[in-house]
């Protein structure tokens, strides 16, 4: 038989169906509250990665917008072969891009690594410089750091790259991107077109 419905006893449910579903998250924030991945400040949601003021003490290179060449491109020139460059941060002593940095190698910050490469990720997305890219390569740690920090920070910003953003993944698949490459396991990967990924470039100034 059908089965009616009042459709105030249908809006009564869905307002009692909501208020339950934010009781359950302020009390899951009470117990496990959420904190900022950075300077591990508490923040009001979940979603927050990164708190309000870390992430306006961030200098983005925005080399994603770039038409001409950057300067960590010309910083390779006549070096080595390498089609493009990127980079997601300016390095800045004592604001937050320090402490993302020391974080990531030495405080055992392996989801704010995570983060910051899917935040690559997606920015990888707005720039057709990569399309070539066959496989992902984060550049090895020596075994004597690996085995103190537990982790290698440069694996885990590509794993970020490769399964943070959903789009970026799809995207990477379709141009044919087969992997993240583990440690170990580079033997043939550099007769393809690797993109290598590392926590950080020295410029030497």
């Amino acid at each position: 038989f059908p089965v009616t419905i009042n459709t105030n006893t249908l809006s009564i449910y869905r307002n009692w169906q909501k208020k339950l579903v934010e009781w359950k998250a302020n009390v899951s924030h009470l117990i496990y509250p959420n904190t900022c991945l950075i300077c591990s400040a508490e923040t009001s949601n979940k979603n927050i990665q990164i708190c309000h003021l870390c992430e306006t003490d961030l200098h983005y290179t925005q080399f994603e917008k770039f038409q001409e060449a950057s300067k960590l491109d010309k910083l390779f020139w006549g070096r080595i072969n390498v089609e493009a460059t990127y980079s997601l941060l300016y390095f800045e002593k004592e604001i937050s891009t320090q402490q993302i940095l020391h974080g990531i190698k030495y405080q055992n910050k392996k989801n704010l690594a995570l983060e910051m490469g899917r935040r690559i990720g997606v920015n990888l997305l707005k720039t057709t410089k990569f399309k070539a890219v066959d496989c992902l390569i984060p550049i090895p740690l020596h075994a004597k750091k690996t085995y103190q920090r537990g982790y290698n920070q440069s694996q885990l910003l590509a794993d970020g790259v490769y399964y943070g953003p959903y789009t970026a993944k799809q995207y990477l698949q379709e141009q044919g991107i087969v992997t993240v490459v583990r440690i170990g396991g580079l033997t043939g990967y550099w007769q393809k077109n690797p993109l290598i990924v590392s926590a950080c470039i020295v410029t030497g100034k």
